[in-house]
């Protein structure tokens, strides 16, 4: 009897232990996990309410969209998807396996190449073709190399092969994509430490991937630069190592499009890391910040020396100057249909975001996390402050660099505690409503 009570007061302590632990341990993951189970709801509610709000059913994304998907449809998106999981799997190997990663990442985003141009796109059909022949290339102030590097691109395949503008950019955003790919791959071996297929997975499902299925736009190259920036930052905080490499990397992701300089301020953050002293840590932030800044600067002038870009045209038709100070063509209207809209895109683009608060309030973020925040903060003033002169939906390439830190830091706190089945189930889940919507999307666009 005396044993039966023990045991009694023994069960009794333990489970008072079990509550106790409970409450102040794992709360915080359980309303993460929480947050992560009602995923695929928020992505129905997101596809089904905000257009009703509208008035209208959105053709890019959602349930409305695979509503409509033929089995044929879907067994394709399967083939993607499988194929995008082995491509994974083999860019996390060694170096010979991550080499038939890449060829399988190429054939996959060469084949499924978008034939669904926007309107800039379109524009660009005559737009190069034209500058080429009458100054060498076709160059814009908000776009200096990426149009540039595809303006000298086309005119040679055009001379080799009779290649389209359309054909080189393709050929072009699908190179982006396998770097890409190989970068991310990179970044996941170095940071990741539990979890590193189902994170990188995660990441490359997000929408903005097409970006690299032969998007014909000015944001592949700039992508590929981004993520090479995110990972020489995160090694400078990881290590404490000088900031200079990743300031380069930023100049020259500016240089390629000026979207990039939003990332300015994460580019402080890294100055700033492992400086105690105040005066010092202003005096380096300075010194840091001025070399992006430079380059872009040097760029500007090297393209009004050479008859391509007069340096008065950068009041008067850039976009960062509001064409000649006209704020009107780049705030947006500030309506619910609008930004209802806006966020309906940005799920597609980047599902990550609907984790986005669960994940800010109840995981702890290290040095590395609080830079892909800054990063991510204020990418974020594009969809918030930036008009869609296109239309949100087909403006969709112009935010789609805010998902690539922000994709990175959600999935990344995700896998972080990654330590039960149940979590592996739940942010599997999760993956599986992201590959069926971004390939889904995928497949529409090549359909033309």
């Amino acid at each position: 009897m005396r044993v039966l009570e023990m045991g009694s007061i023994a069960n009794t302590d333990q489970g008072k232990n079990n509550r106790e632990r409970l409450g102040s341990k794992d709360m915080p993951k359980l309303f993460l996990w929480s947050g992560l189970l009602v995923f695929p709801l928020l992505v129905v509610l997101s596809s089904l309410v905000f257009p009703a709000v509208m008035g209208r059913q959105s053709d890019w994304f959602g349930v409305n969209q695979i509503s409509g998907i033929t089995l044929s449809d879907l067994s394709l998106v399967f083939l993607v998807s499988l194929i995008l999981l082995l491509s994974c799997f083999l860019l996390l190997r060694s170096k010979l396996w991550r080499i038939a990663g890449l060829l399988l990442i190429f054939s996959v985003m060469f084949f499924f190449k978008s034939n669904t141009p926007n309107q800039d796109g379109q524009d660009l059909l005559w737009k190069i073709p034209t500058d080429v022949d009458r100054v060498g290339a076709h160059v814009v102030h908000d776009e200096m190399l990426e149009l540039y590097v595809h303006s000298v691109f086309w005119n040679l395949a055009n001379k080799l092969y009779d290649l389209s503008v359309a054909s080189s950019y393709q050929i072009l955003s699908v190179l982006s994509g396998t770097v890409f790919m190989l970068l991310l791959s990179r970044y996941t071996r170095e940071t990741i430490n539990s979890g590193k297929l189902l994170f990188m997975l995660l990441v490359s499902s997000g929408g903005f991937i097409q970006l690299f299925f032969g998007d014909v736009e000015n944001y592949s190259i700039t992508a590929v630069l981004v993520i090479w920036y995110l990972l020489v930052g995160t090694r400078v905080v990881k290590r404490g190592t000088s900031s200079w490499m990743a300031a380069l990397i930023l100049g020259l992701a500016m240089c390629f499009h000026l979207e990039a300089g939003f990332l300015l301020p994460s580019l402080a953050y890294l100055a700033q890391v492992g400086s105690l002293d105040k005066k010092q840590q202003m005096l380096r932030v300075a010194k840091t910040l001025l070399i992006p800044l430079a380059m872009v600067l040097l760029c500007v002038m090297i393209f009004d020396w050479l008859g391509m870009l007069p340096l008065e045209n950068l009041w008067l038709y850039s976009h960062a100057t509001a064409h000649g100070g006209d704020l009107a063509s780049v705030i947006p209207p500030m309506t619910v249909p609008y930004y209802l809209e806006m966020f309906n895109l940005l799920i597609l683009l980047f599902p990550a975001i609907l984790m986005l608060p669960f994940v800010l309030v109840f995981k702890k973020l290290s040095k590395v996390n609080i830079f892909l925040l800054i990063a991510t903060g204020f990418l974020m003033l594009l969809p918030l402050a930036w008009k869609a002169a296109l239309g949100v939906l087909n403006d969709w390439n112009l935010y789609a660099m805010l998902a690539i830190p922000g994709s990175i830091l959600v999935w990344s706190l995700a896998v972080r505690d990654i330590d039960s089945d149940r979590s592996k189930y739940i942010l599997t889940t999760v993956l599986v409503f992201s590959l069926l919507n971004t390939f889904s999307w995928v497949l529409k666009n090549h359909a033309g």
